[in-house]
Parts: C-alpha cells; structure tokens; sequence
C-alpha cells in the first residue's frame, strides 16, 4: 500500500481524498461459517482500509490538508443475523476511525 501511495504522490503530487469503499458480505450462520471467511472479510473490509489510510495519512499530514472518508454500513452500529462477520468487520472499521478522529482533533 505504501508503495502505490508513493507513486500517486509521484504522479500527482498530492493526495485530497481518501474514499475507502471496497469490501465483501456474508451470509450465513456464525456457526456455518468457517473461521477462514471471517478472516477473509476482517482482511477486505477492515485491514484493508486501514492499511490504504496508513499509507495515505503521512502524505495528507505533510501537506497539511486531505480528507478521510469510510463509508461502512448500519451493520456496523447494530448486529444483524446471518452477518456476523460482515457486521464485525463494520463494528471495527467505527472503532477505528472514530479513534482516527479523536487523534487528529486533539492534534489540531
């Protein structure tokens, strides 16, 4: 992630947005669904936006200017049925940008 970062500072010079939209569901029952497809979903939805921001962060503090936006889901406020991992995934995405957040704004 830092890598590709990199060469869209080198291309542009500046980063203004981060939008972090990707990721995959789920459905089916906690207890039919393996421990690997959690994984899978906690690696796409989660780490992965956590992963781009890290990489793109440095870049919008430097330049003293960007925005960060996740967009997740209601999952990610209340559990759902037959989503479990899906809405785990969301749960960590809140808890983690909320976190961001409250770093930046005592920053400021």
């Amino acid at each position: 992630m830092v890598e590709l970062a990199k060469k869209v500072i080198d291309k542009y010079g500046h980063i203004d947005i981060l939008i972090n939209n990707g990721g995959i569901s789920q459905r089916s029952k906690a207890l039919e669904t393996a421990v690997e497809v959690d994984r899978k979903i906690m690696e796409v939805n989660f780490f992965g936006a956590v992963a781009l921001t890290k990489a793109v962060l440095p870049y919008m503090i430097a330049q003293k200017s960007g925005y960060i936006v996740s967009l997740s889901s209601l999952m990610g406020k209340i559990g759902f049925y037959n989503r479990t991992g899906y809405s785990a995934s969301k749960h960590a995405l809140h808890g983690f940008f909320d976190s961001l957040r409250l770093e930046f704004r005592i920053r400021i």
